[in-house]
């Protein structure tokens, strides 16, 4: 039986929300958003730019916010399988992969 919460249970199924930097082109933000949800970062990009085409500063507030609260995705993994599951499970050190 689990001594954890149900909220700590969720927290370890729940994928999370990083800068990619690696597949960014400024902050990484767009590229991250596109990973979380799987998604082409294509598709993110444009969403972004049409946002940002209607409305510049809450979009671009929006992006500044999510570039300095969004910690950077780990570079540790290199192999797609291997960063899957990397990801899968939630790590954030990558030492033992």
């Amino acid at each position: 039986m689990s001594h954890r919460s149900p909220f700590q249970q969720l927290g370890g199924c729940l994928r999370r929300l990083y800068r990619d930097r690696d597949n960014g082109l400024i902050f990484g933000v767009c590229a991250g958003i596109a990973g979380y949800f799987d998604i082409d970062r294509l598709l993110v990009r444009g969403v972004t730019l049409l946002a940002l085409w209607f409305s510049p500063l809450l979009t671009g507030l929006v992006y500044l916010v999510a570039a300095m609260l969004l910690p950077d995705r780990s570079l540790h993994a290199r192999n797609r399988a291997r960063e899957r599951e990397f990801w899968r499970r939630g790590d954030t050190m990558g030492d033992h992969l």
